[in-house]
């Protein structure tokens, strides 16, 4: 048997569609908001604590560099609010008939495509965030992988679980 390994031209490729992507609940900006803040007044206070408390021998001013530093956190945490808010229009999902997708990134787009026949198990999870807003997130494993491949977070908790409900018996269907 001979091997041929023949090139193809790009022009030859059957052109895509445009997927029609569904975006996700408004709510999911609060979310990530309330995560953003949780994050940034926890390093606050481990740095706060240890200016003023644990390290003044090498300090000579901790309050000048405590303040310093909750200029500095003010600043990121108003960079990170941006870039959710900027980034939120630009995440969705679609469920086609053989592979679902996921699109997301503001700065470096990314757009993620997994086939139905490779899913092995979906679960919904719920964060405290989440639940406060009754949101949930579908996260879906492939064969070959011990991680999540796919995760569609803000999602309601009625679609979440009906998207779910629906990926299982489409992959059970098809072994």
């Amino acid at each position: 048997m001979l091997f041929e390994n023949p090139s193809f031209n790009i022009e030859e490729f059957p052109n895509a569609s445009k997927p029609s992507y569904t975006p996700l609940q408004n709510d999911y900006i609060m979310v990530q908001l309330f995560n953003a803040i949780l994050l940034y007044v926890s390093i606050f206070a481990v740095i706060a604590f240890v200016a003023l408390v644990g390290i003044n021998a090498f300090w000579s001013h901790p309050i000048l560099y405590t303040m310093l530093m909750v200029v500095l956190m003010l600043a990121l945490l108003g960079l990170q609010v941006y870039l959710i808010m900027a980034g939120f229009k630009y995440k969705g999902y679609c469920i086609r008939q053989h592979d679902v997708l996921y699109r997301s990134g503001l700065i470096f787009k990314r757009e993620l495509a997994v086939p139905l026949r490779r899913i092995q198990h979906v679960e919904v999870k719920r964060g405290v965030f989440a639940r406060i807003f009754d949101l949930a997130s579908l996260h879906i494993y492939t064969a070959g992988s011990g991680s999540v491949d796919l995760k569609i977070p803000g999602l309601s908790l009625a679609d979440a679980e009906k998207l779910m409900e629906h990926l299982s018996q489409t992959i059970s269907h098809e072994r």
